[in-house]
């Protein structure tokens, strides 16, 4: 079920998915407009439907990514509190880093395919779906293909994913520490302990989010312009080491370049991230599997 809701929310931000793609590779055909112009000339060049460019590899994505990520992070988090204490922020942080980096690994191909055919324009189509890009990738550079960029998005994910349950954690010892009248309610079949409610889990979310994303933001972008090597000439000269990408696009369109397309992040992230932590700690209330955070 967290898996459904994960693609209905996917589902429901695609379009705004697609423009930030647009935005942090700097497409030649829209890398002159804002977000609102950049939303109407996509709109009228390509019509409503092309905004879910590359949805179809993000729903497949979804199953196993969730599934993993959260899997690994509750299996690296008691070890982390055996090696560091269970209050160490420094574990809390590794663990969800170490679970983001296992997660992103295991899905990467495809999410390099979901960016390449989101990049694409109407008229100028290199892939036909999943499985051509697939198919053409690997004809390209072989299995390497599938992860250009790679290097980026584990220096990317380390900040997001470690800061994202880092921050989730500690917002939710924060509420039970000194907001339990207003956050928590009592779980009378469990010893009558208080438990946060959902729209407090929500508002842990949401925090943690926009956190992680500003941190991981510009490595972020320098993975978007890596996973197009190859695919387009524009993005040739950026086949070097992600630092030198970085002073490359610094040079060539300043400081604000790194944070194209961050404040549709925002609107996106958000509830993403804040649905997808309140279902993750729902049904571990459910199965009866959630530690109760410490209050002192």
């Amino acid at each position: 079920m967290t898996r459904l809701a994960g693609m209905m929310a996917k589902s429901a931000v695609a379009p705004l998915d697609r423009l930030k793609i647009l935005m942090q590779s700097n497409c030649p055909h829209y890398s002159r407009f804002n977000l609102w112009s950049c939303y109407r000339a996509v709109l009228n060049k390509e019509g409503f439907l092309s905004f879910y460019k590359g949805n179809g590899a993000a729903m497949i994505r979804v199953f196993p990514y969730a599934a993993i990520q959260y899997t690994a992070y509750e299996l690296f988090r008691p070890l982390m509190r055996a090696l560091m204490g269970p209050h160490s922020h420094i574990g809390n942080f590794t663990a969800g880093a170490a679970a983001g980096t296992v997660a992103v690994t295991s899905t990467y191909p495809l999410d390099i395919v979901r960016t390449r055919l989101a990049f694409q324009v109407k008229g100028e189509h290199v892939y036909y779906g999943i499985m051509n890009a697939l198919q053409k990738m690997f004809h390209e550079n072989g299995w390497r293909a599938y992860y250009k960029g790679y290097a980026a998005t584990v220096a990317g994910i380390l900040p997001y994913s470690g800061s994202s349950f880092y921050f989730f954690d500690l917002s939710k010892r924060i509420m039970l520490k000194y907001f339990p009248k207003q956050t928590t309610t009592v779980n009378e079949e469990k010893g009558g302990r208080l438990e946060l409610s959902i729209w407090a889990k929500l508002i842990c979310g949401c925090l943690s989010g926009v956190i992680a994303q500003t941190a991981a933001y510009p490595v972020d972008v320098i993975r978007r312009r890596m996973q197009l090597i190859g695919m387009h000439p524009a993005y040739d000269h950026y086949n070097t080491a992600m630092w030198r990408v970085g002073v490359i696009v610094y040079h060539e369109e300043g400081m604000s370049a790194f944070y194209r397309g961050l404040s549709l992040n925002y609107v996106r992230a958000i509830p993403m991230v804040g649905i997808s932590f309140t279902a993750f700690e729902f049904f571990k209330q459910l199965l009866r599997i959630e530690e109760h955070a410490p209050t002192s």
